[in-house]
């Protein structure tokens, strides 16, 4: 059984634009990584850019903070159409695996504030 040449381009065409994707996704991600510094540049400034970037395009983001007591770390990421995307790695994760507090925020300037919404 052969493959039409229509059939075999469709199909190519789809494994080239996932292979492209996710290449710039990895590639955002280390960039997103590199950038880290506990100091100057950490998981709260991360966070707030990206809500800047995705408000930016109209799409509404969820700044959340989460707390570790055992460890005595906490951590900040924002939540996109009810994912939760780490701020440093730019990966979908579950927070709730990791963390004991958990708070939402409708921006980072209520965080600032402490005017957490859940």
């Amino acid at each position: 059984m052969r493959i039409k040449k229509s059939t075999f381009i469709v199909i190519l065409t789809v494994l080239l634009s996932v292979l492209l994707t996710t290449t710039i996704y990895q590639s955002l991600s280390i960039y997103q990584r590199s950038r880290y510094d506990i100091d100057n540049y950490c998981c709260r400034h991360m966070s707030r850019d990206i809500e800047k970037v995705f408000e930016g395009f109209g799409i509404s983001t969820t700044i959340v903070c989460g707390y570790n007591f055992t460890e005595g770390s906490g951590h900040m990421w924002v939540n996109v159409f009810g994912i939760d995307i780490d701020s440093v790695t730019l990966y979908p994760f579950d927070p709730t695996l990791e963390y004991e507090s958990i708070n939402y925020y409708m921006s980072y300037e209520d965080w600032e504030n402490g005017k957490n919404v859940r």
